[in-house]
């Protein structure tokens, strides 16, 4: 029963999952034609009824205030030039009580053993590819300053590392990344 918004959701696969625990509509921000051509279908197939979509960037979504119990974003907020005005606009969509959940990177902590000799020209370009969208690809760990600056209570962090072998798919993502 919550009123959820969820910003950034791509191809759709978290995006699916809220909808079910929510048994309900979730509405989006995207600014991918594609992702939210795919959004649109999601909604039409799983019986929920269409949410508010709105196919721009964050700063443009005329978001309404006092409105969302829960606000999820996935990988969004490396993009963002201007994350603590970003926070703000969300802030203001919360809902009294409500929760801003945020999973992002702090890419730094990517590492390979053994160790490729092109990997920290890699981490460099992946680094500077994110600051020509005007990003931080470490923005991780500055959101919770940001959060206290956007006036959030911070009630949880859970880092999570993941680790891999060759072979696995979490192994093949980065080598080919």
């Amino acid at each position: 029963g919550w009123r959820v918004l969820e910003i950034g959701p791509g191809q759709g696969s978290l995006h699916k999952e809220l909808r079910r625990r929510v048994r309900g509509p979730v509405d989006v921000v995207e600014p991918s034609a594609t992702f939210a051509d795919g959004v649109r279908r999601l909604s039409r197939r799983d019986g929920f009824g269409d949410g508010a979509l709105w196919q721009c960037h964050l700063s443009d979504a005329p978001l309404p205030p006092n409105t969302y119990d829960l606000i999820f974003a996935r990988w969004v907020f490396l993009f963002l030039p201007d994350p603590l005005a970003h926070l703000k606009k969300l802030v203001a969509a919360l809902t009294p009580g409500g929760r801003l959940a945020i999973e992002d990177y702090s890419r730094w902590t990517l590492r390979m053993a053994p160790e490729p000799a092109e990997w920290e020209n890699f981490l460099k370009a992946d680094g500077a590819f994110f600051a020509t969208q005007g990003g931080d690809a470490n923005i991780a760990g500055r959101l919770p300053a940001l959060y206290e600056q956007a006036g959030l209570e911070v009630v949880d962090i859970t880092p999570t590392t993941k680790y891999a072998r060759p072979g696995s798919a979490e192994w093949e993502w980065l080598a080919t990344y």
